[in-house]
């Protein structure tokens, strides 16, 4: 079974079977947004996935949703790839063990940068 991953969600283009949308308007969106016309920096991109981290690490039945709904499928955001996502962040919650202190998930996220600084 090939390994999820994030793929971007482009309007009007239908998503690979079994990818889930999970940008603004679902329940899997980071509460922080960017105000119309805005092109966050990387820097910026950083700390909004780091405060989605933990905030969604206070969220018990979110985490819980995820880890059933999302396992194993790729997540679409309207990110561009190789920039520091939030559905970056889920598909790690998704597809391994529940993380039951904050600072794991700290970790988890820094794993995570550190990858996508890999890539671009």
């Amino acid at each position: 079974m090939p390994t999820p991953s994030r793929i971007q969600h482009r309007p009007g283009v239908p998503l690979p079977e079994g990818a889930v949308y999970v940008g603004q308007g679902t329940r899997w969106a980071s509460p922080i947004t960017w105000p119309p016309g805005v092109t966050p920096t990387n820097e910026q991109r950083e700390a909004v996935v780091r405060a989605y981290t933990q905030w969604l690490s206070q969220q018990p039945n979110l985490l819980a949703a995820a880890r059933e709904e999302l396992a194993g499928r790729d997540l679409a955001c309207d990110c561009p790839l190789g920039v520091p996502c939030h559905a970056d962040y889920l598909l790690h919650v998704a597809n391994s063990a529940p993380l039951d202190r904050p600072s794991v998930a700290l970790r988890l996220l820094a794993d995570v940068l550190e990858r996508i600084e890999g890539t671009s």
